[in-house]
């Protein structure tokens, strides 16, 4: 989703590639249309947990096994109020390959 003005940012999920691993483009689910006082336009956001999918690649010579991708994750929370800073969350993400 495209925020309506340069002041709100869409979630976005990244992920970098590791030693046989190659991270995709995410999948992120179908937001929701809110309207809030704050804004004239209404917003696309999500609400509660959010799912994104992640399609990895494994390399044929890969190391099989449980690993662990680093990503980010830079989100804008909001609430009926405002929209607060965008911030950026590190995250692991738990990988087998078989």
């Amino acid at each position: 989703c495209r925020p309506p003005s340069k002041f709100f940012i869409a979630t976005e999920l990244q992920a970098a590639p590791q030693e046989g691993i190659t991270p995709g483009k995410p999948v992120y689910p179908s937001s929701i249309t809110r309207k809030f006082a704050f804004s004239k336009d209404p917003l696309a956001v999500y609400e509660g947990e959010t799912e994104i999918k992640l399609p990895l690649s494994a390399a044929a010579n890969a190391q099989k096994g449980a690993q662990t991708l680093q990503g980010k994750l830079r989100i804008q929370a909001c609430d009926e109020e405002a929209c607060y800073p965008p911030r950026t969350i590190e995250t692991s993400i738990p990988v087998t390959i078989k």
